[in-house]
């Protein structure tokens, strides 16, 4: 037997990976339903199809992260029998209509949306515990009248304390405000008005937290079982108590047809970085021809600017257009919060108790050094750096002032404001008792030893 000759035939030679065939054609996905989604949790979204069916669905990788919010038409395929441990997958959002979304604070260009496909942006506020801001009232109008989406102030605990007089200047732009009480007896007939108001329709409802919202919720849909909270005695504000938003059928039988509640956790910043001005200004019909006819670059806050001339034509000024134009120019300014005086002293006590922080160190502190829940800064005294573990105290403040300081109210016009250099424990008790109280004498920090 002679040996076996070997030829290039032989030769196996294996193809490089990046020549392996792969095909490019995608599904087309024909057989997927359409369903609303009501709730995204941690990867899981909760999706209720027009047949009735309540179905938990994932995204599709090709959609990426935050791409799916509560609101939203999307297509699933899978399994959508909606049997429990069975899972479905979302593999495309319909374009949204509308939608609510904020940034950080104004400065931050990070577009977050809470909820998209809504007809009416209701706004709770209540008269007291916690007081209304109207600042964060502007705000949600301005974002309602960006997004062409109907606002309703929706104002509670009335039988609490009286309306604010600044409520009824909404009434100028057009604003519905609707008004319940807490307790009494009228609570039925109340919540009996507003569900005739929503019906048919997909609401959110957003505000601080403590002023209601998910007690609102409880009422108009019987079934909810939202979880309530009381408000802080001391603070004067309410606690997190919704983790997450979500859509609840008005009607008990999960006709879509019924309307939809929206509930969000209690929102204390909302940056408008995101909205372009003059689509603020394109909203008001009859000032917008107006506006078009000021100087290029007007902020219409100058004396120069036309609309002023609108308001009072032949210098006597109209009160219901001087009102309009004060309600525009109160949208425009985006105003920051209307936080009390009080309760800024008291956020002020809190960070120095808590990060050591002298006056001269909290004049210079950068908030956003905090990494890692971990908050760094330099005392300017020493010249040490100080790194310790931020307290949840100090994080919630500084959110409520969208990761800035708050603002040190001035002692009198030459000095600044300071602070009383005594125990700590003396120091908590006039502060988280009655800051009316609060001792004020010239010391060069807010707290020598927080811990």
């Amino acid at each position: 037997m002679s040996k076996r000759v070997y030829d290039e035939s032989d030769a196996r030679i294996r193809p490089a990976r990046s020549t392996r065939p792969r095909t490019k054609d995608r599904p087309s996905h024909d057989d997927a339903i359409t369903a609303l989604v009501t709730t995204v949790d941690r990867g899981r979204t909760t999706c209720i199809t027009d047949d009735r069916l309540i179905v938990t669905a994932m995204k599709s990788r090709e959609l990426g992260p935050k791409s799916v919010v509560v609101g939203d038409i999307v297509s699933l395929v899978g399994d959508v029998s909606g049997n429990e441990g069975t899972l479905a997958r979302i593999v495309s959002v319909n374009p949204r209509r509308n939608s609510l979304s904020r940034t950080v604070d104004d400065a931050a260009k990070v577009e977050r949306t809470i909820v998209s496909n809504i007809d009416y942006l209701v706004i709770v506020a209540s008269t007291t515990n916690p007081e209304p801001r109207r600042g964060l009232i502007d705000r949600f109008l301005v974002c309602a009248f960006h997004e062409g989406i109907v606002p309703v102030l929706l104002i509670t605990k009335t039988d609490l304390a009286p309306l604010p007089e600044f409520i009824e200047e909404y009434k100028a732009l057009g604003v519905q405000i609707v008004t319940t009480s807490s307790k009494t007896s009228d609570r039925e007939a109340d919540v009996t008005k507003i569900h005739k108001l929503l019906a048919g329709k997909t609401s959110v409802l957003v505000g601080h937290s403590g002023v209601g919202k998910s007690t609102l919720i409880n009422d108009l849909v019987p079934h909810a079982g939202r979880i309530t909270g009381d408000v802080n005695d001391v603070t004067g504000r309410g606690r997190h108590t919704s983790s997450s938003a979500i859509a609840l059928p008005l009607s008990p039988d999960l006709d879509p047809a019924g309307g939809w509640a929206i509930d969000t956790p209690g929102i204390r910043a909302f940056g408008l970085a995101h909205l372009d001005p003059n689509k603020i200004i394109a909203s008001f019909s009859d000032l917008s021809e107006v506006a078009a006819t000021c100087m290029p670059h007007c902020s219409h806050s100058e004396e120069s600017c036309r609309l002023n001339e609108w308001a009072a034509p032949g210098g006597t000024a109209d009160v219901a257009k001087t009102r309009r134009l004060q309600s525009l120019r109160s949208l425009l300014e985006i105003k920051d919060f209307d936080i009390p005086e009080q309760e800024i002293v008291r956020d002020v006590f809190a960070i120095g108790c808590f990060t050591a922080m002298r006056f001269s160190d909290y004049s210079v502190f950068d908030p956003t050094a905090i990494r890692n829940n971990r908050l760094s800064f330099i005392q300017v005294k020493t010249g040490a750096k100080v790194t310790i573990p931020i307290h949840p105290v100090v994080k919630t403040i500084l959110e409520k002032y969208d990761y800035k300081l708050p603002p040190v109210p001035a002692n009198n016009p030459t000095a600044p404001f300071t602070f009383l250099s005594i125990s700590k424990e003396y120091l908590v008790v006039k502060i988280m008792g009655d800051p009316s109280q609060v001792v004020i004498t010239p010391t060069p920090k807010l707290s020598a030893k927080p811990y």
